[in-house]
């Protein structure tokens, strides 16, 4: 227990996994896993009740799960070739995904609860497409 009592604790598991579970004055909680991949995994809940996960890889990508106090979920993915992908999916069950590749194209995928999906794509000239299939 450090001078602002925070509480840590490290455990090393019989698989040579090393977890760290930090708790600070504010009660929040963060969790740090480093399995026998060399994967890091991090998970904080703080007082809202927002849960946070962060994972690195073996290639470097990085994923993000994030459930806020509206239980909606958003995941952020970035991969080797520096493309971010974004998922949200809200209390409707809407799923919305969102594309930014290296050419700077932005492309939006959302499947709404008629199982309709929309696509919009903004490209670099800014030029704005849409497409919609719907169930018929």
């Amino acid at each position: 227990m450090d001078r602002d009592r925070n509480q840590h604790t490290v455990s090393t598991d019989r698989d040579c996994n090393q977890r760290t579970v930090s708790t600070d004055r504010n009660c929040n909680q963060r969790t740090v896993s480093t399995d026998r991949d060399c994967n890091q995994d991090t998970v904080s809940t703080e007082r809202d009740f927002n849960q946070d996960t962060v994972s690195t890889d073996r290639n470097s990508s990085q994923h993000t799960v994030s459930t806020d106090r509206d239980r909606n979920q958003q995941t952020v993915s970035t991969d080797r070739d520096h493309n971010q992908h974004t998922v949200s999916t809200d209390r409707d069950c809407n799923q919305h995904t969102v594309s930014t590749d290296r050419d700077c194209n932005q492309h939006t995928v959302s499947t709404d609860r008629n199982c309709n999906q929309h696509t919009v794509s903004t490209d670099r000239d800014s030029n704005q497409h849409t497409v919609s299939t719907d169930r018929d």
